[in-house]
């Protein structure tokens, strides 16, 4: 009889130092110890490779393409004739208007010498005057078209793709047609997608970089250079499956470093750095509370919870930097 209760009182203190070192682990589970580590945030986007000066160049009038004076991969100066349109119908077209034009002009300036000297009404007058300007108005028109058969480089740079062939015709009806993609590839831009979730984080001039399965773990540094106006679905699309429903995003530009190494059209990952700060006195955000008189935590002294009110600086979604109020090696209490 005295050996059975021997071996409860040895199962019930085996229990009890069990049970006080569940608590205390309990315990230690919900405190974290300040200390120094790096904040950082970052903003994950996917994109494609543009150039920073680039254009689609289409043709203003409805024709036919005669020659194409250029092909991919050349290098073309401001203004110089790219594409040239069948011409041969608003030649002719500009030929009668000029003579119709010019007899107009020529009874108009008559008109107004016969209208001073009193020989002829007004209205006669400003009849011919009235054809003289629709003449006048309608030969711009057609000198305009007929200049628009060529089609010119807005600016230096390569002729990155062609779209079309010699002998199409091409319509200024509905949305243009693409004939060259003309581009400056000295300079070069990722144009990604940001969540909408993460817009109120981006700024211009924000340090950001990308990277791409062709040049495995290199990285191609730049800097935020523009930060869309309006929100709209996801058009690049990813093969995480959550990615492939339609999506809210943001289009930013992001200006990259030169380098031959990135080829236009290429799909890249981008990391935009939102928050990088290498050292600082950090704690979990979930530790910091707030009352009406500011932030605070609370921290575990000699096993007790003393309140502490602190200055908190830069955030990511982890962390917090603890910018006065604790110091390193104090344990603070996490809700």
């Amino acid at each position: 009889m005295k050996n059975k209760w021997v071996i409860i009182s040895i199962i019930l203190a085996i229990g009890a130092v069990f049970l006080f070192l569940g608590l205390k682990n309990r315990e230690n589970n919900n405190t974290v110890i300040v200390q120094y580590g790096k904040i950082n945030q970052i903003v994950a986007a996917t994109g494609k490779i543009e150039g920073v000066n680039q254009a689609e160049l289409s043709a203003k009038i409805t024709g036919r393409i005669k020659r194409i004076l250029v092909k991919e991969g050349d290098i073309v100066k401001t203004s110089q004739s790219l594409v040239l349109l069948d011409s041969e119908e608003l030649d002719a077209q500009v030929k009668e208007a000029e003579t119709i034009f010019s007899q107009a002009e020529r009874n108009y300036k008559r008109a107004k010498n016969l209208y001073e000297d009193g020989i002829i009404s007004k209205k006669e007058y400003e009849d011919s005057e009235d054809e003289y300007k629709r003449s006048k108005a309608s030969l711009e028109y057609l000198k305009a078209n007929l200049s628009n058969t060529i089609i010119r480089a807005p600016f230096a740079g390569t002729i990155v793709r062609k779209y079309k062939e010699e002998g199409e015709v091409i319509s200024n009806l509905g949305p243009p047609e693409t004939i060259l993609l003309l581009a400056d590839v000295s300079k070069i831009k990722a144009k990604v997608e940001v969540d909408e979730s993460d817009i109120g984080k981006l700024k211009l001039d924000q340090t950001a970089y990308v990277t791409t399965d062709t040049y495995p773990g290199e990285r191609f540094n730049g800097k935020i250079a523009k930060i869309g106006m309006m929100v709209g679905k996801k058009l690049i699309k990813s093969n995480d499956p959550k990615e492939i429903m339609d999506k809210k995003v943001l289009e930013t530009e992001i200006e990259l470093n030169p380098t031959e190494r990135l080829t236009l059209g290429m799909t890249v990952d981008a990391k935009i750095i939102i928050i990088e700060k290498e050292k600082a006195l950090i704690a979990p955000k979930k530790a910091v509370q707030r009352d009406e008189n500011g932030e605070f935590l609370y921290i575990l002294n000699n096993g007790k919870k003393e309140k502490k009110k602190i200055k908190t600086g830069e955030k990511d979604d982890v962390h917090v930097e603890i910018v006065e109020g604790v110091k390193e090696g104090e344990r603070v209490v996490v809700k």
